[in-house]
C-alpha cells in the first residue's frame, strides 16, 4: 500500500535552518490571529487581554496599564536582544507563560528577580506563552546554535502533556492539556478521540527522556543547569527519581519555607510589591508567586553551584 505523504520543504528548511519555534502569533479567544513582530511593544497577549473570558468584559481602558505592557526583542521574546558576543557572559532562562510574565510587569517576573539578584548584567529570556516541554527544549538548542552556550541554564517547565501541532502546513502551535479554546463538550470529545495521544505517563516518560539528554548536553559542554516543574503531579514522580541531576521539586520544602517567611515578614520583600502582587491582571502567577519562584530558584542554584552573587 502506498503512502501519500506531502512533506512542507519551504516549513521544514524553516525551523530547521533557523527559526525559534517561540511566539509567532497569539490566538485570541474569539479565533482571531495577531501577529506578533519583534522588535514591537504590545499593550496585552495571550489571555491577559480585554477579549478574555478572565477580565470580565472590561475595557480596555480599564486594564490598560503602562507599566504592564509586552516589550519584545529582535526574536519576539519578553527579553533584551539575544547577543552572542555576551551570551556565555550570561545565564538564559526558559519556561511557559509562567516565565514570560504573562498579566505581571517585565520586571516583576521569577527569572528577571533572579537575574537581577545574582548580578548579571544582562537578561536573555526564552519564556513563551502556551509553551510545551518539546518547544521549550527545542528553542534552548536553537538559542545555542545561533549565540552560542550561555554561563548557565535556569528552566521552568510547564505540564508535559502540551502538544506541539502543524496548523495550516506552515505555523506550529501548543495544544495545551486544557483545550481553552473549544467548549467543555468539544473538549471532552477531543480528549476522548485522542486519548493514546494524549496519556498523561507517556508524556511524562517522554519528558523525562528529553530533559535528561539536555541534562548530558549541558553537563559535557560545562554549562551550569537546575530546572523545575510547575505540575504537581509531575513532581510528586520526580522528586522520587534518582536520575535527574539537575531537578528541582519547585513546590518542595523550600517553597513551603519561603511562603511561610513572605507571611510573617520574616524575608524582605517590599521592593517587589506592586499593584499585581495578590493578583496577576489575569489568572496567571501573581508578582508574589514570581517572587517565591524566584526564592526557590535562588536557593538552588546558590546550593548546587557554591558561586557567590556578582553584584
Amino acid at each position: 500500500m502506498k503512502t501519500n505523504t506531502s512533506i512542507n520543504k519551504v516549513f521544514i528548511e524553516k525551523y530547521l535552518n533557523e527559526n525559534f519555534i517561540g511566539n509567532l502569533y497569539d490566538l485570541t479567544t474569539d479565533g482571531q490571529k495577531v501577529d506578533i513582530l519583534p522588535d514591537k511593544e504590545y499593550d496585552f497577549m495571550c489571555s491577559d487581554c480585554p477579549e478574555s473570558w478572565i477580565n470580565d468584559n472590561k475595557t480596555i481602558e480599564q486594564l490598560f496599564d503602562p507599566e504592564l505592557t509586552y516589550k519584545l526583542n529582535n526574536f519576539s521574546y519578553r527579553s533584551e536582544n539575544f547577543n552572542s558576543e555576551k551570551s556565555s557572559e550570561n545565564l538564559l532562562f526558559s519556561g511557559c507563560s509562567f516565565t514570560y510574565g504573562i498579566g505581571v510587569p517585565y520586571d516583576s517576573t521569577w527569572a528577571y528577580m533572579l537575574n537581577e539578584s545574582l548580578g548579571y548584567k544582562n537578561f536573555y529570556n526564552l519564556g513563551m506563552g502556551g509553551g510545551s516541554f518539546e518547544s521549550i527544549i527545542f528553542d534552548i538548542y536553537t538559542y545555542i546554535k545561533k549565540f552560542g552556550l550561555p554561563q548557565g541554564l535556569i528552566v521552568l517547565f510547564p505540564p508535559p502533556i502540551r502538544v506541539m501541532t502543524l496548523e495550516d502546513k506552515k505555523q506550529i502551535r501548543i495544544v495545551p492539556f486544557r483545550v481553552i479554546h473549544m467548549k467543555e463538550k468539544e473538549e471532552k470529545k477531543f480528549f476522548r478521540e485522542n486519548k493514546d495521544l494524549l496519556d498523561y505517563d507517556l508524556w511524562i516518560l517522554k519528558f523525562y527522556h528529553m530533559v535528561t539528554a539536555l541534562e548530558l548536553f549541558l553537563e559535557k559542554l560545562g554549562v551550569k543547569f537546575i530546572w523545575g516543574c510547575w505540575d504537581f503531579y509531575v513532581n510528586k514522580v520526580f522528586k522520587n527519581v534518582t536520575g535527574l541531576k539537575n531537578y528541582i521539586d519547585i513546590y518542595g520544602p523550600d517553597y513551603g519555607h519561603f511562603v511561610s517567611a513572605v507571611e510573617n515578614n520574616e524575608i524582605d520583600y517590599s521592593d517587589y510589591v506592586n499593584k499585581y502582587w495578590q493578583n496577576a491582571r489575569d489568572t496567571h502567577p501573581s508578582v508574589k508567586e514570581q517572587f517565591l519562584f524566584y526564592k526557590v530558584f535562588e536557593k538552588a542554584w546558590n546550593d548546587k553551584f557554591h558561586v557567590e552573587h556578582l553584584k
